[in-house]
């Protein structure tokens, strides 16, 4: 990041930066973190894992979540062009923003989401909540799936706020017909918790935690395997 792109980004009431070393050392980080990034890919250094999503109402996995981020600016004409790559018909594939970064770009985001949900790739908007959207922009956007930020489950069966805030966030949501997620669901009670709200689908250590490709396959091609809720952990069992 320069100088200029940190200004700009950073703006102030008085409209100007100073010079300071640590946005000197911000640059020298991404700096590295790009040639690393470079390497990364020469090298074949990824390592890809996923987290299953559990339907609540037909009580199976239904998705997962790939774990691995992709930040270049031609990203979406190529989308299209692995699907077709792949044989993989585009309404299998979900693609994540955080709300953060749509807002950084809310004009040509609109854009780029509308572009892959003609497609017919869904659209979810991931750690809702945490940013500083404008409600209208819901209305305006694509969206299929609005993902509840794991920072309002956390306390959700003894906190009063977080549990008023997500049960509006999914009533809204649903009114608008779009599927809720809540992410970071760790422990039984707050499962419970969120099948009372009517959430759709969870995500959370409580499921599984990210895993290695053989380990996901694994859960998804045994049917005989389902998930066990008689305790207080989540298993797997035969």
């Amino acid at each position: 990041m320069s100088a200029k792109q940190y200004s700009k980004k950073h703006k102030s009431e008085y409209g100007f930066q100073f010079f300071d070393h640590h946005v000197q050392q911000l640059s020298i980080r991404h700096l590295k973190l790009e040639v690393d990034l470079h390497r990364a890919i020469e090298n074949e250094e990824w390592l890809l894992h996923y987290q299953p999503k559990f339907d609540l109402q037909q009580r199976k996995i239904v998705g997962v979540e790939a774990l691995i981020r992709w930040n270049q600016s031609d990203i979406v004409p190529r989308i299209p062009a692995c699907l077709e790559k792949s044989n993989v018909p585009p309404r299998l594939l979900e693609i994540e923003i955080t709300e953060t970064i749509l807002m950084e770009n809310v004009h040509q985001a609109i854009e780029s989401l509308e572009r892959l949900h003609a497609r017919g790739i869904s659209i979810a908007i991931d750690d809702f909540g945490t940013g500083y959207s404008s409600l209208s922009y819901l209305k305006t956007l694509p969206i299929d799936c609005l993902k509840i930020d794991r920072g309002f489950v956390k306390d959700i069966c003894t906190d009063d706020n977080d549990q008023k805030i997500v049960q509006t966030l999914i009533s809204m949501a649903h009114s608008m017909g779009m599927k809720v997620v809540a992410e970071g669901v760790e422990d039984r009670e707050q499962f419970e918790q969120l099948r009372g709200y009517s959430v759709d689908e969870v995500q959370g250590y409580l499921l599984s935690k990210p895993v290695e490709p053989p380990a996901i396959e694994a859960m998804i091609l045994n049917p005989q395997k389902q998930l066990d809720f008689s305790t207080n952990v989540v298993q797997l069992r035969p």
